[in-house]
């Protein structure tokens, strides 16, 4: 199952300033909340939909980082599911998923791609 659109729309997300290492941050982008995440002291970023489509809320961005096996995933903070920041499939019930997006640093700003005609 491949999560990851190919026709985008780059948008600045926020600053870098505004990320804290091995956390998440929600960001409202056309619509959409969208957790990104900073990995690690090489500041690796991650970026996902916030909705938990188990415990059916928006708390993606206030879950933990954590890796087993090479896996990084995000730790939902309510029914404790891991959802894959690379794939966005959660590795607990891989019938849910989540959207996962590029994101880069651009100078002092996060950018990430929305796939084309979200709104």
């Amino acid at each position: 199952m491949e999560n990851i659109a190919t026709d985008y729309s780059w948008v600045t997300a926020c600053r870098t300033d505004d990320l804290v290492e091995n956390s998440g941050i929600c960001v409202l982008l056309e619509g959409r909340q969208i957790a990104i995440y900073q990995h690690g002291p090489s500041g690796t970023l991650y970026a996902m939909d916030n909705w938990d489509p188990i415990a059916r809320a928006s708390i993606l961005a206030r879950g933990l980082l954590a890796e087993h096996e090479g896996e990084l995933y995000v730790v939902s903070p309510l029914y404790k599911q891991r959802y894959s920041v690379e794939t966005g499939i959660c590795l607990d019930a891989p019938e849910h998923c989540v959207g996962v997006y590029p994101v880069v640093i651009d100078g002092a700003h996060i950018r990430l791609a929305l796939p084309c005609g979200v709104a």
